[in-house]
């Protein structure tokens, strides 16, 4: 039972923020997404990954969405 408790409570720490949408602003990477950070020059410039902070809010179940 113990361990089962302990496993419950890691996934459930990972997955704290499991349905809910976020929006991240263009100076953070989100794979496929546009990533300017605010400059012109970059208006054409997509993501190939996510930045460390999406990275980390998708592991927690979080769902990015468009800007």
């Amino acid at each position: 039972l113990n361990s089962f408790v302990n496993t419950f409570t890691i996934k459930a720490c990972y997955l704290m923020f499991s349905g809910v949408p976020f929006t991240a602003k263009d100076c953070f990477a989100v794979e496929g997404l546009i990533w300017s950070a605010g400059l012109w020059r970059r208006r054409a410039v997509e993501a190939k990954r996510d930045a460390d902070a999406v990275q980390r809010m998708r592991k927690a179940g979080a769902i990015p969405i468009g800007m």
